[in-house]
């Protein structure tokens, strides 16, 4: 994989446009090439092409090694490599095993455990980013902080851990955010398709109830759930919203909407 900096140098951190910029040109040196690198990219991390370097270098790699053609078949991949990558920089760079480098956990799976709760509460609710206190309100609520040991795993460890450690999330003038939406929206799926016969129904009333237009901001995370449970979500969500389409069939223009937006959700055309 295409490295940027030694750890010590960037340290999981957002960079200058510039340096990403000069970057990029060595790695793709073809102007045109670029430019489809940037558009195709653009849609799947939409504002990070220039953040965080370690997460560029992933991308640029994965567009160097696979027709992007294949791009959106294999998003889901792509995201979980990036945040991996990430997740791991630090124990991969110094060699320090991953419960010297985290605060919040011994173990990885402890950690994502964490995580990937705080992922599926916060978008179930709605919320993309959020103060401290807000937060912290948050994490003392999430059922996984009970099963962890509580003299490590606190708001604060795990805070730093996401935020300094691992750069997953980032934060600005004391709001917290994922550095990717991707990151949430996977982690959203991946935590209820664990759990996928006893939530399936909890997520398609999630999703009956948003507007028209909601439902297709989603559409990422439907990809997501579609890729690790494609018949439950295709039965329960995906049939029951091209119902609620036709379901008024008497009014021409209403029509002519319920054709743009499946244009729109291109999943549905997988």
């Amino acid at each position: 994989m295409v490295q940027l900096f030694e750890l010590e140098e960037w340290e999981m951190k957002r960079v200058d446009r510039s340096i990403s910029q000069d970057f990029l040109e060595a790695m793709v040196p073809d102007a045109e090439m670029r430019r489809e690198f940037e558009e195709r990219y653009y849609d799947l991390a939409p504002g990070s092409l220039t953040g965080n370097p370690q997460f560029l270098s992933v991308l640029i790699d994965d567009y160097l090694q696979h027709d992007i053609s294949t791009l959106r078949e294999r998003s889901a991949d792509i995201i979980r490599g990036v945040f991996e990558s990430l997740l791991l920089a630090r124990t991969r760079t110094t060699g320090i095993p991953f419960e010297h480098v985290y605060k919040s956990a011994r173990t990885i799976k402890d950690f994502m455990e964490v995580f990937r709760e705080l992922c599926a509460v916060t978008l179930f609710k709605g919320e993309r980013e959020f103060s401290l206190s807000r937060l912290e309100i948050i994490f003392t609520q999430l059922k996984s902080v009970t099963k962890q040991d509580p003299s490590i795993m606190n708001v604060y460890n795990f805070v730093e851990d996401v935020v300094q450690t691992a750069g997953v999330m980032e934060e600005q003038d004391c709001t917290y955010s994922f550095l990717l939406d991707s990151f949430q929206e996977y982690f959203f799926a991946d935590y209820y398709f664990r759990q996928i016969d006893e939530s399936i129904d909890e997520l398609s009333e999630y999703f009956s109830d948003l507007s028209h237009t909601d439902f297709l901001k989603e559409e990422q995370t439907l990809s997501f759930l579609y890729t690790f449970a494609p018949k439950a979500i295709e039965e329960k969500i995906l049939l029951p919203y091209l119902e609620s389409l036709f379901k008024n069939t008497e009014d021409v223009e209403d029509g002519a909407d319920n054709d743009r937006r499946l244009d729109q959700l291109s999943i549905l055309g997988r």
